[in-house]
């Protein structure tokens, strides 16, 4: 069995995934501030994240604020050199 568990902040809240992972599928689940989702057999990354708060905020991020998710959970903005 695969588990995997992943921290994210957006618009400064924490969103987790919880994705485990059998012979038989992935369940992932987002862990909201109020509420679970559950994601079925998704992936657990950032895009999943964003995807989670983005439905069950009923609210689509802006292309900034987009820009800003990203970059507060390290995936743009640093220099790798």
């Amino acid at each position: 069995m695969n588990k995997n568990y992943l921290e994210y902040n957006i618009l400064n809240n924490e969103v987790f995934i919880v994705s485990d992972e059998t012979d038989y599928g992935r369940n992932t689940i987002a862990i909201l501030p109020t509420q679970y989702y559950y994601l079925g057999d998704e992936a657990p990354n950032l895009f999943t994240a964003i995807f989670a708060y983005q439905e069950s905020a009923n609210y689509e991020l802006t292309q900034d604020e987009l820009t800003q998710v990203m970059t507060d959970n390290g995936f743009v903005g640093t220099n790798n050199s």
